[in-house]
């Protein structure tokens, strides 16, 4: 999941190509979830790990504002900044809304992070520390590569 940490609204500087009607961005008190996903959805600079995620929540002096869902990014012409493309706000039932509305979470020094929520990103045998454990405890027992993956095929 996605954290990104808006300042308060504000005049939007850059044109935006795919939303000319965006003439603000950050948090403002009286705005739809809408209204803050379409003024917030781009400009931004984000990593690869993007593309592996499919939520992200609109964060404003510590508290979760808005968990949205999106499909894709794409990358703004001349740039190397992205919009979020495909999205929309999530609402109550929808289980990273319920999870994550209103929560407080950590400021960091860059806006943007990346976090893992086995809750909403699904279980990941790679960062399960205690399937590393496993694994490393075949390996002690059978440290040559050919021995070890026979083990695991035959178990």
């Amino acid at each position: 999941m996605i954290f990104i940490t808006l300042s308060a609204q504000r005049a939007a500087l850059l044109n935006y190509p795919n939303e000319p009607s965006v003439k603000w961005v950050g948090y403002s008190f009286n705005a739809t979830d809408s209204e803050l996903w379409d003024h917030n959805k781009g400009v931004w600079r984000l990593g690869a790990r993007v593309n592996s995620e499919e939520y992200v929540a609109l964060c404003f002096e510590g508290e979760v504002k808005l968990v949205a869902h999106f499909s894709g990014v794409a990358l703004y012409p001349n740039s190397s900044r992205y919009f979020f493309v495909g999205g929309r706000p999530l609402t109550k039932g929808e289980a990273p809304y319920d999870k994550w509305i209103g929560q407080r979470v950590k400021g960091t020094r860059n806006p943007i992070r990346y976090e893992y929520d086995p809750d909403i990103d699904g279980w990941k045998w790679k960062t399960d520390k205690g399937v590393a454990k496993v694994l490393d405890d075949l390996q002690a027992k059978y440290p040559r590569r050919d021995e070890f993956l026979y083990h695991l095929r035959n178990i």
